[in-house]
């Protein structure tokens, strides 16, 4: 099944949530994820991507083929974190942010939420919510307009 964007799979996993009804978590055989890593409800990790320890991952994140993850970083709610990837530790990303393909976040950066990451940026300072940000090194672009249904941040994520 195709969940769509990140708002879209969230509001699907709160649905399917409130209807009382367990929503998996697929971790492929050939992906790593350390033991100690926190993964919420309606995550896909797929083959090929790594999650290091103290990680943790909020509901419904896509870690995609050859992403990586590195250690202590905190993933928000409906997190897209795109093939080839590649997080520094202890980088934060906000709900339903959108990392490129390709792209690298560096060590310690903060992203906030709904922010898109363009393909091969290389993000070495810290973003806000609603943004557009492409380059090398990234730069905003754009800013998105605030979607008054998206669906929110629970339990302090």
């Amino acid at each position: 099944m195709r969940w769509g964007t990140s708002g879209n799979r969230l509001q699907r996993v709160r649905r399917l949530q409130a209807a009382g009804l367990r929503i998996a978590t697929i971790i492929h055989p050939r992906a790593v994820v350390a033991p100690d890593v926190v993964v919420g409800c309606g995550c896909l990790v797929v083959a090929g991507a790594v999650v290091n320890i103290g990680a943790r991952m909020g509901d419904a994140c896509i870690i995609n083929t050859g992403a990586t993850v590195d250690h202590d970083c905190d993933l928000a709610n409906g997190v897209n974190v795109n093939p080839g990837a590649h997080l520094a530790g202890n980088v934060r990303v906000g709900d339903g942010s959108q990392i490129g393909i390709g792209s690298a976040i560096a060590h310690g950066v903060s992203i906030g939420a709904h922010v898109t990451v363009g393909a091969g940026a290389a993000v070495v300072t810290d973003f806000g919510d609603h943004l557009t940000v492409l380059g090398v090194p990234a730069r905003a672009v754009a800013t998105k307009q605030r979607d008054a249904n998206a669906p929110q941040s629970v339990g302090g994520r």
